[in-house]
């Protein structure tokens, strides 16, 4: 049982600051059972804001997000998915629940030879998504699709109480 008189008095979580560059970590981690030790997991993230969102910019991050990799044609889901790079996407994309919102893309089962490709697809397809833009039909279909899910507050599997109290957390 937990006691609460044990609890620190000072336990509040500072927020991360932004890096002013890229920073890579290496670390390892315990593989499955039977788990083939030469492949590998990359994950690109980046700390969008070293402060909470206003709603408007999170629901613009939001369609982003669902844009990039809300459906399987996707474009960034796509392109990772058809690489042959890795076996998985990893990563959930934008993650706007906790303080400070983040964005991780990624794929495991990677093998070391293809870590830097992995990278490199990523970045190259948001470059490219940045400079050309996305398909009309793809805009329509994402704005549709946030709509329904906003007047709904779809939640899909995840549990709808949940959901509701990690969105009302950081407000």
């Amino acid at each position: 049982m937990f006691d609460a008189s044990s609890a620190p008095n000072e336990s509040k979580v500072e927020p991360q600051k932004l890096f002013s560059k890229p920073v890579r970590i290496i670390e390892t981690y315990p593989a499955g059972e039977g788990g083939d030790l030469k492949k590998h997991m990359v994950c690109l993230n980046w700390l969008l804001s070293d402060k909470p969102l206003d709603l408007e910019t999170e629901l613009t991050l939001g369609f982003l997000n669902h844009l990039l990799l809300g459906t399987p044609a996707s474009p960034l889901r796509k392109i990772l998915l058809e690489s042959g790079l890795g076996d998985a996407i990893v990563g959930g994309g934008l993650e706007d629940e906790l303080l400070q919102p983040q964005f991780s893309i990624g794929m495991k089962g990677v093998s070391e030879d293809d870590i830097h490709k992995v990278e490199e697809l990523i970045i190259s397809t948001l470059k490219k998504l940045a400079e050309e833009g996305f398909d009309t039909d793809a805009i329509e279909a994402s704005m549709n699709t946030i709509e329904f899910s906003l007047r709904e507050n779809n939640t899909g599997s995840f549990p709808r109480g949940l959901s509701l109290m990690l969105q009302s957390i950081v407000r």
